[in-house]
């Protein structure tokens, strides 16, 4: 029952109805300022077929939108453990990337005994290559998860051009 009313509590408070797609402009901003949007996800949300889209502020249209993105767990970079060893606890980089993107990844730190990643600006990041060569400076801003979209948006900066970039992720099909 308890479970029933804070998903009622959820669908009502976020105002998102069937008709307004979270892939537009208004529902993306409502889920980013909802007090009801998941701070973390599960894992298992990037193990099944991705789509996602890419948008710059105040143009409304998708810059690309990839059929094929693709998860993977990157191995740790600290030492390994040394001695009696229970398991490894060392964290990794697991990231969604975007073949269509023009190299752009979107990274959260993976803690082994956490089944979810944080969507927040330590847990999440943006890498992005500039047109002109060189990586993006990407500041996280928000990122939020509702029904089954990811939504996150970045302050982003290739050379002197400053842009807000959201990016999302939903499963395919």
């Amino acid at each position: 029952m308890w479970l029933a009313l804070g998903l009622s509590q959820t669908l009502l408070d976020t105002n998102v109805t069937n008709a307004d797609s979270l892939f537009s402009s208004g529902a993306q901003d409502q889920l980013l300022e909802s007090d009801s949007a998941q701070s973390r996800v599960s894992r298992t949300f990037f193990e099944q077929p991705l789509r996602g889209s890419l948008n710059i502020a105040d143009t409304h249209a998708a810059i690309w939108t990839s059929s094929a993105v693709k998860w993977q767990e990157l191995p740790p970079t600290a030492a390994p453990p040394t001695g009696v060893v229970y398991g490894d606890f060392r964290e990794r980089k697991g990231c969604a990337t975007f073949p269509d993107g023009a190299g752009l990844q979107l990274c959260f730190n993976i803690v082994p005994d956490i089944s979810s990643v944080g969507l927040n600006a330590k847990e999440l990041q943006l890498w992005l290559t500039c047109a002109a060569g060189g990586q993006s400076e990407a500041q996280f801003v928000a990122a939020g998860l509702m029904k089954d979209q990811l939504v996150a948006r970045f302050e982003t900066k290739c050379g002197n051009t400053a842009q807000t970039l959201t990016v999302t992720l939903q499963p395919r099909g």
